[in-house]
């Protein structure tokens, strides 16, 4: 399947694939902005993992937007736990983390200051121009956290399989 993605073509899609796996690619160069998609399928053990992946730069930008899913092929088999995409771990490494709205993409806690209560505002109401979901820690009176927000956002463990950066953030109210 290598030599048959050496040549990408432009403006146009190119899929191949084997027995049980597939990638389809797409590249399109537009005035000022590029464009390009992969949808990657793989069928194993009675699942079928779907990954997409679309990326949309202009001089001023870099958009990116990863979606991973997984369906059983028949009744009889369990979906395994949810883990972050390994795509998700390069793009952060590789792209930095960009903006989620006004909220920087980190594997760092975001703290809000006491002038952005009307952010903290917005973040609960569900009214503000991020995506991903926030975890949001408040201070108590005396300005004490109970949890490590940090560690919070860099949390792992074999009971939960994800890592909060890339799939959400993790906001502290001062």
């Amino acid at each position: 399947m290598a030599s048959e993605l050496a040549e990408l073509p432009v403006d146009a899609e190119l899929t191949v694939g084997g027995p049980n796996e597939q990638v389809t690619i797409a590249l399109a160069n537009g005035q000022g902005y590029d464009i390009g998609g992969v949808r990657y399928c793989r069928t194993e053990h009675g699942l079928e993992w779907t990954t997409l992946i679309v990326a949309h730069k202009t001089p001023d930008r870099h958009l990116l937007s990863i979606q991973v899913s997984c369906e059983a092929m028949n009744t009889a088999v369990r979906l395994p736990s949810p883990k972050k995409p390994y795509f998700i771990r390069q793009a952060l490494d590789r792209l930095g983390g960009g903006m989620d709205g006004d909220i920087p993409v980190t594997d760092r806690a975001f703290v809000l200051s006491e002038g952005e209560a009307g952010i903290a505002a917005a973040l609960m109401k569900g009214l503000a121009k991020n995506k991903l979901p926030i975890i949001y820690v408040s201070a108590g009176f005396d300005g004490t956290l109970l949890v490590n927000p940090n560690e919070l956002a860099q949390y792992e463990s074999p009971r939960v399989p994800w890592r909060p950066v890339g799939l959400s953030q993790v906001a502290i109210a001062a």
